[in-house]
């Protein structure tokens, strides 16, 4: 393989996002640093002279209102560690295993106090969780949250908190604390208002003034919104606050339905259902009450939909705590990465050390039991045509507008949307370095997709294109020959495509080589690790089973994606996986001979175009709307 060290270095590390980000948004160094470090390291920080550990990195970039969900983060061992334990006390929360969680916490405790304030934040959240329904007082949670708050902010009273910089972890703790009754100083309370509704109004305005990007956003403005909604119910005379109630939770649910979230989506909802069934009885009104776009008769069948789909799954459908706020994807631990990503490339330890360091040091890199300088580690990923830079989806940027293009360009895709696609495309491609091999292999994924939707190339044109694409960094024979792999989200992408457009036996094994790929994930990480990619390729496998007859095995497979989706609160998939059961169950009574109740038919497919409604696909949604002519 040839050599490539030389194609990222400089282009865009974390340090360089990171000041580019800042600075763009016009944040001064103190300002972001506030409570976390001190000015002067994270000018160091910026200058690429010191790369912070993950909590800092993942706080920074929080708090300028930047997810990380859409982006890979290379980890040296001791951090993957440290990472995998925070994911398995969420786990453990998330699933009620309060002995285990209290166990974790205590072995955390034990240690001492430590110097990462972001992680004994943690910890005191986490603490907080678990004992929140043991019938603990207010004043015990109100004093962890408060300990917890103090660890990265300035001040718990509103004039020093609202002129700080948050994440959405920071804002919620301050929910919390205002929630269980605490101070956030003198507060100028109307006649009609309780201190804690006075409290959660600021609080709210602050995080909409926060500039967050609306991934981030909607895992605190929602909960924020029910938080102070709860508190106006509570007025003697709810009515006079039933505008303010409705234009709140139609706003949060817009968020949630245009990112396609579900945080406090069923709360909001029965919210909107009660304050609208209100208005229709006094005021006599029809069952349309329109507020914000919205009638009583939606809000009650997507409700409906959503609250039967969580107890046949036997997932409650109201949020009984914060892990969401913590859980992440898609971090690996870099010494995996090069060792599959070696062994896959069939190179020795030689072949990829040469010119860049001493075999031992690659032994110890692999095996987790050093740290290794980072200039080392970058060149052996190049070498690899694995991009060491900080990225951000599946482009290398330096500008926050091409991510917002980016986003565009997706949706567009999602919905098929082509003229839409087919105008953003040539602005994407004209605001990225296209020297970088990553960037070039994106872009002409995408143009390959729009020529094939747009009827420009054949599927099998199509299919040798991509061939082509995945081939710049990573031979198909390679993947197929493979007993281990590293492909990075991109890479994993497009040998889904290839897979989806095969044929026959071709069809069969690179299905299952992506399929064991997704195994082989979601059993070292869990599926909320990898939820984006498992829900694409797991959702087209169920399919691909259904086509070949294997109706149960993609029965099970699309009961797991709905449950886990259900689970973090994701709604994208929940209609495709309605839709491929249905399917099933149509073939395998043709096949039978049987005829499919028409009533069951029409019943899950309006469930289909309602859940698809709920989400904006509006491509599923036109779709399933045609296949009422099967009735």
């Amino acid at each position: 393989m040839e050599n490539h060290t030389d194609e990222y270095s400089g282009k865009m590390q974390f340090h360089t996002f990171l000041s580019v980000m800042r600075r763009g948004r016009h944040i001064t160094l103190e300002r972001l640093a506030r409570g976390l470090c001190s000015e002067s390291m994270l000018t160091r920080i910026e200058e690429g002279e010191r790369l912070p550990g993950k909590m800092l990195r993942d706080r920074l970039l929080a708090r300028l209102g930047l997810t990380n969900d859409g982006y890979e983060d290379f980890l040296l061992a001791d951090e993957y560690r440290a990472w995998q334990r925070r994911q398995k006390l969420l786990n453990a929360i998330e699933n009620k295993d309060i002995l285990e969680a209290e166990k974790m916490i205590a072995c955390y405790e034990r240690q001492g106090e430590k110097k990462d304030k972001i992680e004994r934040q943690f910890y005191l959240t986490m603490r907080a969780q678990v004992i929140q329904d043991q019938g603990v007082e207010y004043e015990e949670l109100r004093r962890i949250y408060g300990r917890a708050i103090d660890c990265t902010l300035p001040g718990r009273e509103v004039k020093q908190w609202k002129e700080s910089l948050l994440s959405e972890q920071e804002w919620n703790l301050l929910l919390e604390y205002i929630g269980c009754g605490g101070s956030v100083g003198q507060l100028s309370v109307c006649a009609d208002e309780t201190y804690q509704m006075a409290a959660y109004e600021i609080l709210l305005s602050a995080i909409e003034e926060a500039g967050m990007d609306s991934y981030c956003l909607v895992k605190i403005y929602p909960k924020a919104v029910y938080a102070l909604c709860l508190e106006l119910m509570k007025e003697v005379e709810p009515k006079r606050h039933c505008g303010r109630i409705l234009q709140l939770c139609s706003t949060a649910v817009e968020l949630l339905r245009s990112t396609k979230r579900m945080f406090y989506l069923c709360e909001l909802l029965e919210i909107m259902e009660s304050v609208l069934e209100g208005l229709r009885k006094r005021e006599d009104g029809e069952n349309g009450v329109w507020i914000g776009g919205v009638t009583l008769s939606k809000v009650r069948l997507w409700r409906k939909e959503l609250v039967g789909l969580y107890q046949s799954a036997g997932v409650s459908e109201k949020m009984e705590n914060c892990v969401y706020l913590y859980r992440q994807t898609k971090n690996r631990f870099i010494g995996e990465v090069v060792r599959r990503r070696r062994k896959m490339l069939g190179m020795t330890k030689k072949g990829l050390c040469e010119g860049i360091c001493h075999e031992k040091t690659l032994g110890r890199l692999e095996n987790g039991t050093a740290k290794t300088q980072r200039e080392v580690t970058v060149k052996l990923l190049e070498r690899m045509r694995v991009s060491p830079e900080y990225q951000r989806y599946r482009i290398v940027t330096d500008k926050y507008e091409v991510l917002i293009l980016y986003d565009a360009v997706g949706k567009a895709l999602n919905n098929r949307d082509m003229k839409a696609m087919g105008g953003i495309l040539p602005q994407l491609k004209a605001m990225i370095p296209m020297e970088l091999t990553i960037n070039r292999q994106e872009i002409a994924f995408l143009e390959n997709l729009y020529l094939w939707h747009t009827e420009k190339i054949t599927k099998q044109e199509c299919l040798l294109r991509l061939k082509e694409i995945l081939g710049e960094t990573v031979p198909l024979e390679r993947i197929r020959q493979a007993q281990e792999e590293y492909l990075s989200v991109g890479e994993l992408i497009y040998l889904y495509n290839i897979a989806d457009k095969s044929e026959g036996g071709e069809k069969a094994e690179l299905m299952g080589a992506v399929y064991a790929i997704c195994k082989r994930l979601v059993s070292e990480n869990g599926i909320g690790a990898d939820i984006s990619i498992y829900n694409l390729v797991i959702n087209a496998i169920a399919s691909y089973f259904g086509d070949v007859g294997e109706y149960d095995i993609s029965n099970e497979m699309s009961n797991r994606v709905l449950r886990e989706n259900l689970v973090l609160r994701r709604m994208t998939m929940l209609h495709e996986s309605i839709y491929n059961k249905l399917w099933n169950r149509v073939e395998r009574s043709k096949k039978s001979g049987d005829a499919e109740p028409k009533k069951s038919f029409r019943v899950e497919l309006e469930s289909c175009i309602r859940l698809a409604g709920l989400c904006r696909d509006m491509f599923s949604e036109k779709f399933y709307i045609k296949m009422r002519k099967w009735q």
